[in-house]
């Protein structure tokens, strides 16, 4: 399933919650979802706040060009 597809089952409510977690560390790692719509940053986000994803190991910027926090 590539990105898009994934996108798609996502605002579908067709992905489980492991393949969410998945699917977010991934973009989270690839720094993508800060230059998605601001529900994809905020569910980022929540799911680093709540222990379930990390922040990436590589700095990347947010979509206002903002510096965001690497995992240690």
């Amino acid at each position: 399933m590539d990105r898009i597809d994934k996108i798609i089952a996502w605002e579908n409510g067709e992905l489980s919650d492991e393949d969410t977690i998945k699917f977010f560390q991934e973009m989270i790692d690839d720094g993508s979802v800060w230059g998605l719509q601001g529900m994809y940053g905020r569910t980022a986000m929540s799911l680093i706040n709540d222990g379930w994803c990390r922040h990436a190991k590589v700095a990347h910027k947010d979509y206002y060009g903002n510096p965001l926090p690497m995992s240690a």
